[in-house]
């Protein structure tokens, strides 16, 4: 394991110590990023977009972007990798970086950045030590890949990629099993009895706390019903 390896390692395994979560508890990244101050954007760009998410940091005040037409697990990922961003970027620079399906692939990641985000986000998301323990004893893969799917709400492949990341699994049988979860991933989801994935959604979602002022804001005649509605971008029907 190399020292940037080891680097995103410590931090993940730091934060979820900080935050009170045990091994084998799950991690919602969203709160996490909350927790930490950073903003969240929820925008649908595009199922078939390659934009995934993007983090920004100007003037030390972190952002992320989520592309929040994409898979539910997949944004929970993403929104991972990003927190990794903000926690392992010199909190001194400010940066921008957009990430794409092949930045979030540990295997295809281009820059030190971005495998380290990975990394991060795999610990963050799947604990070592609560991987270890829950496939202890499991002997057929697709069996090891379906019980952290479950407990952990990851994907399958992410699963899959996670046992090999932690030498439970060899490069060989790690092929077959993301061949055989690619092949029939609604077949595979059934027999391993994996919850569906969290809905998409088509809407903008904004920070809380822009939502919180701009409603403090059209309750204090500041701003019109006709900006208000424009700035969280919904029609006015929908500001109940």
């Amino acid at each position: 394991m190399g020292w940037s390896d080891r680097r995103a390692f410590l931090e993940a395994r730091g934060l979820r110590h900080d935050l009170g979560l045990t091994p084998d508890q799950l991690a919602d990244p969203f709160e996490v990023a909350a927790r930490r101050g950073i903003e969240v954007v929820h925008l649908a760009i595009g199922e078939d977009d390659p934009v995934e998410g993007a983090f920004l940091r100007r003037e030390g005040r972190d952002f992320i972007l989520v592309n929040s037409a994409k898979r539910g697990r997949r944004q929970r990922f993403t929104c991972a990798h990003e927190i990794g961003h903000a926690v392992l970027l010199e909190p001194t620079e400010d940066v921008e970086f957009v990430d794409t399906a092949e930045q979030l692939d540990i295997a295809r990641a281009a820059t030190a950045e971005e495998r380290e985000a990975n990394l991060f986000a795999a610990e963050l998301l799947m604990p070592e030590v609560g991987i270890r323990h829950l496939v202890a004893g499991i002997e057929d893969p697709q069996n090891a890949a379906g019980a952290i799917a479950r407990t952990y709400n990851v994907s399958p492949r992410s699963a899959a990629i996670r046992l090999n990341e932690l030498t439970l699994l060899d490069k060989a049988t790690t092929a077959g099993l993301l061949e055989t979860i690619d092949k029939d991933w609604r077949e595979f989801w059934r027999t391993q009895q994996i919850p569906p994935d969290p809905r998409r959604s088509g809407s903008l979602g904004l920070p809380k706390r822009f939502r919180q002022r701009a409603d403090e804001l059209l309750a204090a005649d500041v701003i019109s019903p006709e900006r208000h509605a424009e700035l969280l971008d919904r029609p006015l029907h929908d500001r109940a």
